[in-house]
C-alpha cells in the first residue's frame, strides 16, 4: 500500500507482445474472512472436543457429518468408524424406524418438531449393548442446507443410582414395619402377664 503496509491481493497476468499485462485486487476482506471462518472452526471444534455429553452432527439425509470425543466414549465407535454412515447405526428398533419416519416427515421445506425439545430413547454401543439415553435435537438451516445436531447423553449411571435409590427406600420400609410389628408385639406379650397380675 502506498503507505507502507501490506495488504493481500489477488494478481492476473499475461504476456502481451514484449510486456506483461496485469490486474491486481485487494482481497482483503475475503482472507479477513477466511481467517475468521478458520479461528471459529478452531474454536468450535475445541469446545466439542471439551464437551462432556456427546454431540452427533446428521445431514438432512439422516448422515453422520460430525461425532465428537464425548460421543465416541458414549457409543463405543472412532469417528472414523461412524462419519458418512446413517445414524440409525447408533439405534436399535423401534428407534432406528422411528428416525427414519421422522426424516421422511420433517424434508428440506419442513420445520421439524425436534427443535429443542428433550426425549429418552435407547442407544446401542458398538458392542451391540442398549443403554438409555437422553436426546435433544436442535436444526440448523444455511442456505438450502439443512442439519440436525444432536446431544445424547448416557442415563445408565443415573438409571442405575434410582434403582438403588428404590431399593434403598423399599428396605427401610420393610425394616420400618418390622420394627412396628416387633413394638406392637412385645407390647402384648408384656401387658398379657401384666394384666393376670393386675
Amino acid at each position: 500500500h502506498r503507505d507502507g503496509h501490506y495488504i493481500p491481493i489477488e494478481w492476473t497476468a499475461w504476456p502481451v507482445g514484449d510486456d506483461v499485462f496485469g490486474i491486481g485486487r485487494d482481497i482483503s476482506n475475503r482472507v479477513a474472512l477466511e481467517r475468521a471462518l478458520v479461528e471459529s472452526r478452531a474454536v468450535g471444534d475445541s469446545v466439542l472436543g471439551l464437551a462432556r455429553s456427546a454431540i452427533i452432527t446428521v445431514s438432512e439425509d439422516g448422515i453422520i457429518e460430525g461425532f465428537n470425543p464425548a460421543a465416541e466414549a458414549t457409543f463405543g465407535y472412532r469417528a472414523t468408524e461412524v462419519l458418512g454412515k446413517a445414524v440409525t447405526i447408533l439405534t436399535p428398533e423401534p428407534w432406528t424406524e422411528l428416525h427414519a419416519a421422522s426424516l421422511e416427515r420433517h424434508g428440506a421445506d419442513a420445520a421439524p418438531d425436534s427443535g429443542g425439545g428433550v426425549r429418552e430413547i435407547d442407544g446401542i454401543r458398538r458392542d451391540g449393548t442398549r443403554f438409555p439415553v437422553e436426546l435433544s435435537v436442535s436444526q440448523v438451516d444455511h442456505g438450502e442446507r439443512r442439519t440436525y445436531i444432536g446431544v445424547a447423553v448416557d442415563l445408565s449411571e443415573r438409571r442405575e443410582a434410582a434403582l438403588a435409590l428404590d431399593a434403598a427406600r423399599r428396605e427401610a420400609e420393610r425394616a420400618n414395619a418390622a420394627k412396628t410389628e416387633f413394638l406392637s408385639r412385645m407390647s402384648h406379650e408384656l401387658r398379657t402377664p401384666l394384666n393376670a397380675m393386675l
